[in-house]
């Protein structure tokens, strides 16, 4: 996901100042079962909209190696990982 995070981190951002968080519902093949919604919001709205639309791009998701996919994933993004 984040490879497709198109957001430009200022300089002077730190770790953990700005990080969101995303619920996705996940059907069985991997595909995404609705949008996927924001729990947490970092504080940058155009940082959270880049992130959410990352996601809606990795559809479906890729299959574990082993073991059922999960049903539902809570992932966390902190811009300063992007840069």
């Amino acid at each position: 996901i984040r490879p497709h995070i198109v957001f430009n981190v200022p300089e002077a951002m730190r770790a953990k100042q700005h990080v969101a968080e995303f619920e996705v519902q996940l059907l069985p093949s991997g595909e995404q079962n609705g949008p996927p919604r924001l729990v947490s919001g970092s504080g940058l709205a155009a940082y959270d909209q880049a992130v959410e639309r990352a996601i809606r791009r990795c559809d479906p998701f890729p299959r574990p190696r082993e073991g059922a996919m999960p049903r539902s994933l809570r992932l966390t993004f902190d811009p300063v990982d992007t840069r």
